[in-house]
């Protein structure tokens, strides 16, 4: 009997800890920055061609990032990725972040930090892109 537990206890654990080593991200906000260097939400006060582009499309989908291997997949413009690897800078425990950055191919940066260490089951993160940047913030769950 004590074997059959352990053997369990012991599934339940690697599938537990599979299950948990990527964050589904759902962003909430987004932002630009105006000619002032002022971040804005409000397209009709403060124009950005890049922002005005993503909320006329009116597309907002939840993104994959994997806390092990950094691969991403899922969003839409102008954070799409088809499985891209971001550098893991460090994948966040209680007390810290989960950080990690992408430089796509055309230039520019990309980087995402997740504020694992919240007590919450909803993650805050903040993602930047450069160059033209933009600013998105939303919750991540454990995936």
């Amino acid at each position: 009997m004590k074997k059959l537990l352990l053997i369990v206890f012991s599934i339940l654990l690697s599938v537990n800890s599979y299950a948990l080593s990527s964050y589904k991200c759902t962003p909430v906000e987004s932002y630009g920055v105006t000619l002032e260097g002022v971040l804005q939400n409000d397209i009709d006060k403060f124009p950005n061609t890049h922002l005005s582009e993503w909320i006329e499309a009116g597309i907002v989908d939840d993104f994959i990032i994997d806390r092990e291997t950094g691969r991403a997949f899922g969003g839409n413009y102008p954070f799409t990725f088809n499985g891209e690897s971001f550098v893991i800078i460090s994948q966040g425990t209680n007390n810290t972040e989960f950080k990690a950055y992408f430089v796509p191919t055309n230039g520019g940066r990309i980087s995402i930090n997740i504020l694992e260490y919240k007590e919450t089951l909803k993650k805050p993160f903040v993602y930047f892109r450069s160059p033209n940047p933009i600013i998105l913030t939303g919750t991540c769950i454990h995936y």
